[in-house]
Protein backbone atom coordinates (compact mmCIF):
# COMPACT_ATOMS: atom_id res chain seq x y z
CA UNK A 1 0.00 0.00 0.00
CA UNK A 2 2.94 2.09 -0.35
CA UNK A 3 5.97 1.81 -2.67
CA UNK A 4 4.84 -1.74 -3.57
CA UNK A 5 1.27 -0.70 -4.44
CA UNK A 6 2.03 -1.42 -8.44
CA UNK A 7 2.16 -5.11 -7.98
CA UNK A 8 -0.97 -5.41 -5.04
CA UNK A 9 -3.55 -7.36 -5.55
CA UNK A 10 -5.93 -4.84 -4.23
CA UNK A 11 -5.01 -2.53 -6.52
CA UNK A 12 -7.99 -2.24 -9.66
CA UNK A 13 -4.94 -2.27 -12.18
CA UNK A 14 -4.71 -5.75 -11.15
CA UNK A 15 -8.50 -6.29 -10.85
CA UNK A 16 -8.33 -5.62 -6.89
CA UNK A 17 -11.04 -3.39 -5.37
CA UNK A 18 -9.57 -0.24 -4.85
CA UNK A 19 -8.31 2.50 -7.17
CA UNK A 20 -6.05 3.98 -4.43
CA UNK A 21 -4.03 2.61 -1.36
CA UNK A 22 -5.52 5.29 1.40
CA UNK A 23 -9.14 3.21 0.52
CA UNK A 24 -8.11 0.34 2.17
CA UNK A 25 -9.21 1.88 5.29
CA UNK A 26 -12.27 2.73 4.49
CA UNK A 27 -13.88 0.49 1.56
CA UNK A 28 -16.20 -2.07 2.82
CA UNK A 29 -14.90 -5.13 1.02
CA UNK A 30 -11.22 -4.28 1.55
CA UNK A 31 -12.30 -4.81 5.28
CA UNK A 32 -14.18 -7.77 5.24
CA UNK A 33 -11.21 -9.46 3.35
CA UNK A 34 -9.09 -8.35 5.75
CA UNK A 35 -11.00 -9.61 8.50
CA UNK A 36 -11.43 -13.03 6.46
CA UNK A 37 -7.91 -12.73 6.95
CA UNK A 38 -7.43 -12.55 10.39
CA UNK A 39 -10.06 -15.34 10.88
CA UNK A 40 -7.94 -17.71 8.95
CA UNK A 41 -4.30 -16.44 10.88
CA UNK A 42 -5.61 -16.55 13.88
CA UNK A 43 -7.32 -20.39 13.63
CA UNK A 44 -4.18 -21.14 11.91
CA UNK A 45 -1.68 -19.96 14.57
CA UNK A 46 -3.76 -18.54 17.39
CA UNK A 47 -2.62 -21.79 19.17
CA UNK A 48 0.89 -21.46 19.85
CA UNK A 49 2.64 -20.01 22.87
CA UNK A 50 5.46 -18.77 21.02
CA UNK A 51 3.43 -16.12 19.78
CA UNK A 52 3.83 -13.09 21.30
CA UNK A 53 1.44 -10.61 19.68
CA UNK A 54 -0.56 -10.35 16.77
CA UNK A 55 0.25 -7.30 14.32
CA UNK A 56 -2.13 -5.37 12.63
CA UNK A 57 0.25 -3.57 10.00
CA UNK A 58 3.95 -3.09 9.73
CA UNK A 59 4.37 0.87 9.79
CA UNK A 60 1.46 1.60 8.74
CA UNK A 61 1.91 5.09 8.24
CA UNK A 62 4.10 4.26 5.44
CA UNK A 63 1.01 3.48 3.33
CA UNK A 64 -0.95 6.15 1.74
CA UNK A 65 -3.06 8.33 3.98
CA UNK A 66 -6.66 9.09 3.91
CA UNK A 67 -6.91 12.75 4.26
CA UNK A 68 -7.26 12.52 8.19
CA UNK A 69 -6.52 10.00 10.65
CA UNK A 70 -9.73 8.65 11.72
CA UNK A 71 -10.57 5.93 9.37
CA UNK A 72 -6.90 4.88 10.50
CA UNK A 73 -8.31 4.55 13.86
CA UNK A 74 -11.97 3.29 13.38
CA UNK A 75 -10.23 0.83 11.05
CA UNK A 76 -7.48 -0.35 13.68
CA UNK A 77 -10.27 -0.52 16.30
CA UNK A 78 -11.71 -2.52 14.39
CA UNK A 79 -9.61 -4.85 13.26
CA UNK A 80 -7.63 -5.37 16.99
CA UNK A 81 -11.36 -5.65 18.70
CA UNK A 82 -12.06 -8.62 16.00
CA UNK A 83 -8.47 -10.31 17.34
CA UNK A 84 -9.75 -10.20 20.47
CA UNK A 85 -12.72 -11.52 20.22
CA UNK A 86 -11.57 -14.37 18.05
CA UNK A 87 -8.10 -15.99 19.80
CA UNK A 88 -8.89 -18.55 22.15
CA UNK A 89 -5.49 -18.02 23.89
CA UNK A 90 -5.66 -14.05 24.13
CA UNK A 91 -2.45 -13.26 22.67
CA UNK A 92 -1.63 -9.20 22.42
CA UNK A 93 -2.85 -6.62 19.85
CA UNK A 94 -0.27 -4.23 18.34
CA UNK A 95 0.70 -2.22 15.37
CA UNK A 96 3.53 -0.51 14.68
CA UNK A 97 4.63 2.94 12.75
CA UNK A 98 8.14 4.25 11.35
CA UNK A 99 8.54 6.97 13.36
CA UNK A 100 11.96 7.97 11.34
CA UNK A 101 11.56 11.59 12.15
CA UNK A 102 11.44 11.56 15.88
CA UNK A 103 14.88 9.22 15.75
CA UNK A 104 16.45 11.79 14.19
CA UNK A 105 14.72 14.65 16.54
CA UNK A 106 16.09 13.12 19.29
CA UNK A 107 19.12 12.23 17.90
CA UNK A 108 19.95 15.83 16.55
CA UNK A 109 18.90 17.36 20.20
CA UNK A 110 15.70 19.25 18.55
CA UNK A 111 13.57 18.03 21.34
CA UNK A 112 11.83 18.30 23.38
CA UNK A 113 11.07 14.70 22.48
CA UNK A 114 8.21 14.46 25.77
CA UNK A 115 5.93 17.20 23.14
CA UNK A 116 6.87 15.52 19.96
CA UNK A 117 3.65 15.21 18.17
CA UNK A 118 2.67 11.73 16.98
CA UNK A 119 -0.07 11.47 14.34
CA UNK A 120 -0.85 8.41 15.25
CA UNK A 121 -1.52 9.11 19.02
CA UNK A 122 -5.02 8.17 18.83
CA UNK A 123 -4.35 5.12 17.64
CA UNK A 124 -1.91 3.88 20.28
CA UNK A 125 -4.56 5.25 22.80
CA UNK A 126 -6.76 2.65 21.48
CA UNK A 127 -7.82 0.30 24.90
CA UNK A 128 -7.40 -2.62 21.71
CA UNK A 129 -4.11 -1.83 21.57
CA UNK A 130 -2.62 -3.95 24.30
CA UNK A 131 1.52 -2.47 23.76
CA UNK A 132 3.07 0.30 21.86
CA UNK A 133 5.91 -0.52 19.20
CA UNK A 134 8.98 1.70 18.37
CA UNK A 135 11.49 1.48 15.49
CA UNK A 136 14.17 3.20 15.45
CA UNK A 137 16.54 3.96 12.68
CA UNK A 138 19.94 5.59 12.19
CA UNK A 139 21.28 6.64 8.78
CA UNK A 140 25.16 5.94 9.08
CA UNK A 141 25.38 6.08 4.81
CA UNK A 142 24.20 9.81 5.26
CA UNK A 143 25.95 11.03 8.23
CA UNK A 144 23.02 10.41 10.40
CA UNK A 145 24.38 9.16 13.66
CA UNK A 146 23.27 9.52 17.31
CA UNK A 147 24.52 8.44 21.01
CA UNK A 148 22.23 5.04 20.73
CA UNK A 149 21.57 4.97 24.85
CA UNK A 150 20.68 8.40 24.77
CA UNK A 151 18.39 8.70 21.79
CA UNK A 152 16.35 5.08 22.25
CA UNK A 153 15.96 6.32 26.06
CA UNK A 154 14.09 9.52 24.95
CA UNK A 155 11.95 7.53 22.12
CA UNK A 156 10.89 5.06 24.45
CA UNK A 157 9.79 7.53 27.40
CA UNK A 158 8.05 9.27 24.78
CA UNK A 159 5.84 5.39 23.80
CA UNK A 160 5.84 5.14 27.55
CA UNK A 161 3.63 8.37 27.70
CA UNK A 162 0.39 5.96 26.99
CA UNK A 163 0.48 4.15 29.71
CA UNK A 164 0.97 0.99 28.00
CA UNK A 165 4.25 -1.46 27.46
CA UNK A 166 7.24 -0.26 24.76
CA UNK A 167 8.43 -2.96 22.64
CA UNK A 168 11.63 -1.40 20.71
CA UNK A 169 10.55 -3.71 18.05
CA UNK A 170 12.71 -2.50 15.42
CA UNK A 171 16.28 -0.43 15.33
CA UNK A 172 19.50 -0.33 13.13
CA UNK A 173 22.44 1.89 13.12
CA UNK A 174 21.00 2.36 9.12
CA UNK A 175 18.14 1.65 7.47
CA UNK A 176 19.48 0.45 4.16
CA UNK A 177 20.87 -3.19 4.06
CA UNK A 178 23.90 -5.86 4.17
CA UNK A 179 26.64 -3.53 3.03
CA UNK A 180 25.45 0.19 4.55
CA UNK A 181 25.23 -1.67 8.00
CA UNK A 182 28.46 -3.71 7.59
CA UNK A 183 30.36 -0.23 6.27
CA UNK A 184 28.47 1.67 9.63
CA UNK A 185 29.01 -1.16 11.90
CA UNK A 186 31.71 -3.89 11.32
CA UNK A 187 32.49 -4.86 14.66
CA UNK A 188 28.89 -5.41 15.97
CA UNK A 189 28.96 -2.41 18.59
CA UNK A 190 26.25 -0.56 17.49
CA UNK A 191 24.07 -3.58 17.53
CA UNK A 192 25.05 -4.36 20.85
CA UNK A 193 24.43 -1.00 21.96
CA UNK A 194 20.80 -0.90 20.35
CA UNK A 195 20.37 -4.47 22.60
CA UNK A 196 21.60 -3.36 25.51
CA UNK A 197 19.58 0.06 25.70
CA UNK A 198 16.97 -1.35 24.88
CA UNK A 199 16.66 -3.75 27.63
CA UNK A 200 17.88 -0.92 30.01
CA UNK A 201 15.35 1.74 28.80
CA UNK A 202 11.72 0.43 30.12
CA UNK A 203 10.83 -1.55 27.49
CA UNK A 204 10.02 -4.66 27.75
CA UNK A 205 12.81 -6.53 25.61
CA UNK A 206 16.07 -5.76 24.51
CA UNK A 207 16.35 -3.84 21.19
CA UNK A 208 15.74 -6.36 18.03
CA UNK A 209 16.98 -6.28 14.75
CA UNK A 210 15.28 -5.84 11.34
CA UNK A 211 18.10 -7.31 9.47
CA UNK A 212 18.56 -10.57 10.39
CA UNK A 213 19.31 -12.27 6.98
CA UNK A 214 21.05 -9.87 5.29
CA UNK A 215 23.49 -9.00 8.84
CA UNK A 216 22.80 -10.80 11.98
CA UNK A 217 22.91 -14.42 10.23
CA UNK A 218 25.92 -13.67 7.56
CA UNK A 219 27.89 -11.82 10.35
CA UNK A 220 27.09 -14.45 12.96
CA UNK A 221 26.14 -12.08 15.85
CA UNK A 222 24.29 -14.46 18.06
CA UNK A 223 26.92 -14.39 20.50
CA UNK A 224 25.58 -10.70 21.42
CA UNK A 225 23.04 -12.73 22.73
CA UNK A 226 24.21 -14.62 25.28
CA UNK A 227 25.37 -12.36 27.85
CA UNK A 228 22.09 -10.20 27.88
CA UNK A 229 20.46 -13.76 28.50
CA UNK A 230 22.43 -14.18 31.60
CA UNK A 231 22.16 -10.77 33.15
CA UNK A 232 18.40 -11.37 33.14
CA UNK A 233 17.84 -15.34 33.24
CA UNK A 234 15.02 -15.47 35.81
CA UNK A 235 14.63 -12.20 36.38
CA UNK A 236 10.66 -11.59 37.26
CA UNK A 237 10.43 -8.39 35.05
CA UNK A 238 6.49 -9.37 34.94
CA UNK A 239 5.42 -9.49 38.10
CA UNK A 240 7.60 -7.29 40.36
CA UNK A 241 8.48 -3.51 39.84
CA UNK A 242 11.51 -1.46 38.71
CA UNK A 243 13.18 1.79 38.98
CA UNK A 244 15.31 2.98 36.34
CA UNK A 245 18.29 4.97 36.83
CA UNK A 246 19.82 6.31 33.71
CA UNK A 247 23.40 7.63 33.72
CA UNK A 248 24.20 7.78 37.24
CA UNK A 249 27.91 8.36 37.41
CA UNK A 250 31.08 6.11 38.30
CA UNK A 251 34.22 7.07 39.24
CA UNK A 252 37.02 6.46 37.02
CA UNK A 253 40.38 8.39 37.22
CA UNK A 254 40.35 9.36 33.52
CA UNK A 255 37.21 8.37 31.74
CA UNK A 256 33.82 9.26 31.74
CA UNK A 257 31.69 6.44 32.79
CA UNK A 258 28.16 5.84 33.17
CA UNK A 259 25.80 3.39 34.71
CA UNK A 260 22.13 2.58 33.13
CA UNK A 261 20.37 0.98 36.30
CA UNK A 262 17.07 -1.54 36.74
CA UNK A 263 16.75 -1.34 40.73
CA UNK A 264 14.37 -4.02 42.44
CA UNK A 265 13.56 -4.61 45.68
CA UNK A 266 15.46 -8.06 45.17
CA UNK A 267 17.29 -7.76 41.83
CA UNK A 268 19.67 -4.96 40.40
CA UNK A 269 21.20 -4.62 37.20
CA UNK A 270 23.71 -2.56 35.65
CA UNK A 271 24.92 -1.30 32.75
CA UNK A 272 28.43 0.48 33.23
CA UNK A 273 29.77 2.24 29.93
CA UNK A 274 32.73 4.28 28.94
CA UNK A 275 31.09 7.33 27.78
CA UNK A 276 33.07 8.48 25.04
CA UNK A 277 32.22 5.09 23.45
CA UNK A 278 29.90 4.79 19.85
CA UNK A 279 30.19 2.82 17.43
CA UNK A 280 30.63 5.54 15.08
CA UNK A 281 33.68 7.44 17.67
CA UNK A 282 35.11 3.83 19.19
CA UNK A 283 37.14 4.57 22.22
CA UNK A 284 37.99 0.81 23.26
CA UNK A 285 40.74 1.98 25.91
CA UNK A 286 41.08 0.03 29.19
CA UNK A 287 38.93 1.38 31.82
CA UNK A 288 40.56 0.66 35.18
CA UNK A 289 40.10 1.28 38.70
CA UNK A 290 36.24 2.52 38.51
CA UNK A 291 34.18 2.53 41.82
CA UNK A 292 30.26 2.31 41.18
CA UNK A 293 27.62 2.42 44.13
CA UNK A 294 24.39 1.01 43.20
CA UNK A 295 21.36 2.17 44.66
CA UNK A 296 20.23 -1.21 45.96
CA UNK A 297 16.42 -0.97 47.20
CA UNK A 298 16.78 -2.29 50.62
CA UNK A 299 19.19 -3.24 53.20
CA UNK A 300 20.93 -6.52 54.14
CA UNK A 301 22.85 -9.17 51.89
CA UNK A 302 23.20 -8.62 48.12
CA UNK A 303 25.29 -11.29 45.75
CA UNK A 304 25.76 -11.51 42.34
CA UNK A 305 28.94 -11.11 39.99
CA UNK A 306 30.53 -8.84 37.18
CA UNK A 307 29.75 -10.20 33.38
CA UNK A 308 31.33 -9.10 30.59
CA UNK A 309 28.43 -8.29 27.86
CA UNK A 310 30.49 -9.42 25.00
CA UNK A 311 31.54 -12.93 25.75
CA UNK A 312 28.98 -13.44 28.73
CA UNK A 313 32.27 -14.06 31.01
CA UNK A 314 31.90 -13.47 34.50
CA UNK A 315 34.64 -11.09 35.72
CA UNK A 316 34.16 -10.90 39.22
CA UNK A 317 31.48 -11.92 42.29
CA UNK A 318 29.99 -9.58 44.65
CA UNK A 319 29.24 -10.12 48.05
CA UNK A 320 28.03 -7.02 49.53
CA UNK A 321 26.27 -5.48 52.85
CA UNK A 322 23.63 -2.68 51.83
CA UNK A 323 22.66 -0.50 55.21
CA UNK A 324 20.46 2.38 53.90
CA UNK A 325 19.28 4.22 50.55
CA UNK A 326 22.01 6.75 51.42
CA UNK A 327 25.06 4.55 52.33
CA UNK A 328 25.47 2.48 48.84
CA UNK A 329 28.47 0.23 48.88
CA UNK A 330 31.15 1.20 47.13
CA UNK A 331 32.39 -1.59 44.34
CA UNK A 332 35.33 -1.83 42.65
CA UNK A 333 34.46 -2.13 38.52
CA UNK A 334 36.52 -5.09 37.41
CA UNK A 335 38.80 -3.02 34.58
CA UNK A 336 36.87 -3.43 30.92
CA UNK A 337 36.72 -2.12 27.76
CA UNK A 338 33.63 -0.40 26.55
CA UNK A 339 31.22 -1.77 28.93
CA UNK A 340 30.58 -3.78 31.05
CA UNK A 341 27.00 -5.42 33.60
CA UNK A 342 26.55 -6.17 36.90
CA UNK A 343 24.03 -8.22 38.48
CA UNK A 344 22.83 -8.12 42.35
CA UNK A 345 20.21 -10.17 44.12
CA UNK A 346 19.01 -10.18 46.93
CA UNK A 347 19.79 -12.80 49.95
CA UNK A 348 16.61 -13.24 52.72
CA UNK A 349 18.93 -14.21 55.87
Amino acid sequence: FGSGWDTNPFNAANSGPLTTPGEVYTDPFAREIFRRYLRYVVARWGYSPNLLAWELWNESDLAEQPPTIDPVVDWHREMARLLHELDPNDHLVTTSTSAFAMTFEAGLGNGPIPEYPLVYEPVWQLPEIDFVQLHSYQVHSLGLMFPVADTIFQLVDRMAQYGKPVLLAEAGVDIQGLEENREADPEGEGFHDLLWAGAFSGAFGSGMAWWWDLVVDPEDWYFHFTPLARLTEGVPFARKPFESHRGLPVYAPDQEVVAHVLSGRTTLLAWVRNAAHEYYTPDRSLVEGAVFAPPLAVDGRWVGEWIDPWSGATLGVVDVQAEGPHRPPELAVPSFSRDVALRLDHVDE
